[in-house]
């Protein structure tokens, strides 16, 4: 994984589709109770890929490997890179208990030409240090048209 972060991953900019990650570390498909007491699918492939291209969030919020998270700071740079920040509940949205597993509390997420560079840290860990980790691989991809 990269520097100070408790999962990474590589993804197709396209489809989400996994290139490289930590294990168990990838957008998945599952079913949610909303608010309104109806079954709603969440794809989370297809809601990344969303809103990295266009900034829009799914009416399902910001998920990602299995977690909820709420935005906390969106950022386009030079090159057509997207980068976030976000924060994740302590509950998976199946809802089971975290029950022991170590849940990520932070997200960072970024895009670059061909890719998007997402990796969680843990309370312990440096946000900023993972964000920057994240900025950096993006930043080096984009300069390679990858």
């Amino acid at each position: 994984p990269l520097c100070h972060s408790e999962q990474a991953g590589v993804f197709d900019v396209r489809d989400c589709a996994r290139w490289a990650a930590s294990e168990n570390f990838y957008p998945r498909k599952y079913q949610i109770v909303t608010d309104s007491g109806t079954l709603a699918t969440v794809n989370e492939a297809f809601d990344v890929t969303l809103f990295m291209q266009s900034g829009r969030i799914s009416t399902h919020g910001l998920r990602f490997n299995g977690v909820l998270y709420s935005l906390e700071e969106k950022k386009q740079l030079p090159g057509r890179i997207y980068r976030l920040r976000a924060s994740g509940h302590a509950k998976l949205t199946s809802g089971e208990e975290a029950s022991g597993r170590r849940l990520a509390i932070g997200l960072h997420m970024a895009r670059s030409v061909r890719t998007i560079i997402i990796a969680t840290h843990a309370r312990e860990q440096s946000g900023d240090v993972c964000r920057d980790s994240v900025e950096a691989l993006t930043l080096f991809l984009a300069d390679n048209a990858i």
